[in-house]
């Protein structure tokens, strides 16, 4: 179940973060990457909004708030 954290990111967050989800990226493993991991880019932002470390990965939805799956 997707829940709703209450908290946005900014817009240019927002776009910093769909621009890493759309670059290239080498997967030798199917886990690890070269490149860059956007989705601890993303993890990161929501922390950096005082959202508590969670097991798993923060998303984004299209209006730009953190969601974490329960």
């Amino acid at each position: 179940m997707i829940k709703k954290t209450g908290v946005f990111a900014t817009l240019k967050e927002a776009k910093n973060i769909r621009e890493a989800f759309n670059l290239p990226v080498i997967s030798f493993d199917g886990f690890s990457s070269i490149g860059g991991n956007s989705r601890e880019l993303l993890h990161s932002i929501a922390l950096s909004h005082g959202l508590p470390e969670i097991e798993g990965f923060y998303g984004l939805d299209r209006d730009n708030e953190f969601i974490k799956m329960e």
